[in-house]
């Protein structure tokens, strides 16, 4: 009997399966195949198994290691809007719902859905409580690249916006925000505009 493997051809010899002293099953075949060919077919079959498993568990790892790194970019890129909410002091729900509307359309927070958002606001608003607003903006500046950090700061322009006016401490603190963010001012004025035009008030 002839099996043909990739560009190799197997000839197995006597009866269809035979079993070593382990009781292991095998095709017998030439001597010099032998070495090779003898390995029980359930082993090779375990072998397979325990593989596929091992591809399955990466993929895993993997896509654990991507929701994470998700979660984090979403936390980073939310905690610069809730500075921005807090710059007066205080902050309500009022302000944390403007938030979570403004998220409401970006793949950064689709991405991660609703109930895990409002998970995220609520622990930001407890570590700014907690930590205080520049450790918070430290940790979250750390983690994201130059493009997510101009996504940041649009989100804290637009709650700076958010009813059509902007007063001088919110201001102070979005150029110190851009400078810190690596955000060039010219970058930053464009940015401003754009949003100014998206928050116009109707009167």
């Amino acid at each position: 009997m002839t099996i043909g493997i990739g560009a190799r051809k197997w000839h197995f010899q006597g009866s269809p399966v035979c079993r070593d002293r382990e009781g292991h099953g095998f095709f017998p075949v030439a001597p010099h195949l032998r070495p090779v060919a003898r390995r029980c077919w359930a082993c090779r079959a375990g072998v397979r198994k325990w593989y596929v498993m091992g591809l399955f568990s990466r993929f895993r790892k993997d896509e654990c290691a991507a929701a994470e790194r998700s979660c984090e970019v979403a936390r980073s890129v939310l905690s610069m809007p809730f500075l921005i909410a807090a710059a007066d002091g205080r902050m309500d729900d009022t302000e944390l719902h403007q938030i979570l509307n403004i998220s409401t359309y970006s793949p950064i927070f689709l991405a991660i859905g609703v109930e895990q958002t409002l998970i995220l606001a609520r622990d930001i608003m407890r570590q700014l409580r907690a930590e205080g607003p520049r450790r918070v903006f430290d940790r979250a500046a750390a983690s994201l690249d130059p493009d997510l950090r101009e996504t940041a700061l649009c989100f804290a322009i637009r709650i700076a916006l958010a009813d059509g006016r902007m007063g001088p401490r919110e201001q102070e603190l979005l150029v110190v925000m851009a400078r810190r963010l690596d955000i060039s001012e010219f970058r930053c004025r464009r940015i401003l505009e754009v949003i100014a035009i998206m928050q116009r008030p109707a009167t």
